[in-house]
């Protein structure tokens, strides 16, 4: 448990800290741009970014790339962590109150 709590604080922290960047950015440019997740991602390491489209491509298929992992990669950089840390803190409430009852 204490695994899982850390880890949605990690995403949950993540995910504010961009976020963060962006209104700091807004402030002090007078105007707001949303960093999209692959953007953040090839700001990191651009070449993991074209290893992993080479891979999906080429071992599942173009379409998972295309129809699935580039909207995901156009999103705001914040929103996908934020997601994944409520998701996984709504089934951990479920969870939880199954198992005591």
């Amino acid at each position: 448990m204490a695994v899982i709590s850390w880890f949605i604080s990690t995403l949950f922290i993540f995910s504010l800290s961009i976020w963060g960047y962006e209104a700091y950015t807004a402030i002090t440019s007078e105007t707001y741009r949303i960093i999209s997740m692959g953007e953040l991602w090839s700001k990191i390491d651009g070449n993991s970014l074209v290893g992993f489209q080479s891979i999906i491509e080429k071992h599942l298929t173009p379409w998972i790339w295309w129809n699935i992992i580039v909207p995901l990669l156009k999103s705001p950089s914040w929103a996908i962590p934020l997601t994944v840390s409520l998701l996984i803190l709504i089934l951990r409430v479920i969870f939880r109150k199954k198992n005591n009852h």
